[in-house]
């Protein structure tokens, strides 16, 4: 079910970014990083990037489901336009 796939994600998620720690560590060529960053996406894809959505609508009652995800893509955009100017500095 979804628990297995979150799971499986977040293992895969976890290796991907281990690899690429120990790929910046030992000053590996950039095909080494790209292919440890696809993983990386396709991995968090596979599971994690919408248990914030099905998480948010299966907890809430029907009669106020809608507000609440409303109030969660609220949230959403306030952060991500919050941080998103700080990503060029956060950059390798």
């Amino acid at each position: 079910g979804r628990r297995a796939t979150a799971l499986r994600s977040a293992a895969c998620v976890t290796l991907s970014l281990a690899g690429l720690v120990t790929a910046y560590a030992l000053n590996a060529s950039n095909g080494v990083y790209v292919a440890f960053i696809m993983a990386y996406l396709v991995s968090f894809g596979a599971g994690l990037s919408g248990v914030a959505w099905v998480v948010t609508a299966e907890i809430y009652p029907l009669r106020v489901r809608t507000a609440c995800m409303g109030h969660a893509s609220r949230g959403h955009t306030a952060s991500a336009s919050t941080f998103h100017p700080m990503r060029p500095r956060c950059a390798i």
